[in-house]
């Protein structure tokens, strides 16, 4: 569902929420997160995860690029 960037960028500097795996994973996984953010936040994921980003096809490129580095 597309959401307000701006909203997104709230959370995120926001320690309550930051501090919750679940946040970061959904905020990455959300494909109307600005790219810049969900790059930044990929280093908190689980491999698991970032096989999932890696293949999704909603996601933009660079953050499935982003996490196939991570990856390897």
């Amino acid at each position: 569902r597309p959401t307000n960037a701006a909203i997104q960028q709230e959370i995120a500097v926001a320690p309550r929420w930051m501090a919750r795996y679940r946040v970061k994973r959904a905020l990455v996984l959300n494909p109307y997160t600005p790219s810049e953010l969900s790059v930044r936040l990929l280093g908190f994921l689980t491999n698991a995860d970032l096989k999932i980003v890696s293949t999704s096809p909603t996601l933009p490129e660079v953050v499935r690029t982003a996490a196939e580095k991570l990856l390897s």
